[in-house]
Formats: structure tokens, sequence, C-alpha cells
């Protein structure tokens, strides 16, 4: 049991962290080796890492993820690693040992970098939306009246003229 404790604590106090923070308006993930950490305020923390060359892959967050860059990076042992990449194909690496040596990496964007879009296809027409469809019902109930209106004036036009008209005949015959 004392054994196990030993080799679990010697694990833990040779771990090193990896910080990766993005000079980027978005939000972002971080693959390590496989393993996906999410951005918090522009910013991953992997902690307690083992030292080894680890692969990280950066990708955008949202409707549709995709990867930004893939890059292998070496983590030293008992270190913390600063890996800032910025949207310009530039990640700036450091450690907490070597502070003011900073490694600056020209990274190449991944060549698929954009998704295929999406095809939209438009064979019939969507119904409109319900509100409408009750406004043309409306405007076609009152056309409707509107023309019975117009066709009982006009009959009404033509009793009254035809009355008129009996009304002169029968004081042409007095």
């Amino acid at each position: 049991m004392v054994i196990l404790a030993i080799v679990c604590s010697s694990a833990y106090t040779f771990a090193s962290e990896l910080v990766v923070k993005g000079k980027i308006d978005a939000p972002f993930s971080v693959y390590v080796n496989g393993e996906k950490y999410y951005s918090y305020k522009n910013k991953v923390d992997v902690s307690y890492i083992p030292s080894g060359r680890y692969n990280l892959e950066i990708y955008t967050e949202g409707a549709y993820s995709e990867l930004l860059y893939d890059y292998t990076i070496n983590i030293p042992r008992r270190s913390t690693v600063y890996a800032t990449f910025t949207g310009d194909n530039r990640m700036y690496i450091s450690t907490e040992k070597d502070a003011p040596a900073t490694i600056i990496v020209d990274l190449t964007p991944y060549p698929h970098r954009y998704h295929k879009p999406v095809p939209v296809y438009h064979s019939t027409p969507k119904p409109a939306p319900k509100h409408h469809r009750l406004q043309s019902q409306h405007r076609s109930q009152l056309r409707k009246q509107s023309q019975l209106q117009e066709a009982t004036i006009k009959v009404q036009l033509q009793q009254h003229t035809a009355l008129q008209k009996l009304l002169q005949r029968a004081k042409r015959k007095r």
C-alpha cells in the first residue's frame, strides 16, 4: 500500500502543465492525444500531464467545428508550457523554466479548414405562416363581400330604372 502511494505521488510530482491560450474571438477546444478540453475565457488548462511529445489539435466550437491547427508539442518534465495561438497562423510556445525564451512557430492552417456548404433544396415553397393565411382568407372574404354588394347595387339600380320607366309610361298614358 505504501509503495502504491509513493508511485502515485511521484507521478504527480514529475507531472507538468499545458496552458493553451487563443487570441481569437471564438470559443475553441483542444485535443491532447485525442482527449478533448474546452476553452474557458479563451484558455485551456491541462494539469498533471506527464512529460513527452503530444499531438495538439485546436478546433473551433459552434454550429460547425472545424480543425484550425494540428501540431506536435514537446512537454518537459516538471514545467508549465504556455502555447498561445493567434489568428495569423502563429503559435508562441514558452515554458516556465525559460520564460524569456519564446519559440515562435509558423503554423500552416489545416488544408480542409472549411466545410462544404450544405445544399439547400427548394422544390416546393413553404406554406405561409398561419397569420398570413388568415389575413389572406380575410381579404378574400372581404373581396367576395364587396363583389356581392356591387352586384346587389347593380340589381337595385336596374330595378329602380325599370320602375322609373314604368312610371313614365303610366303618366304618358293618362
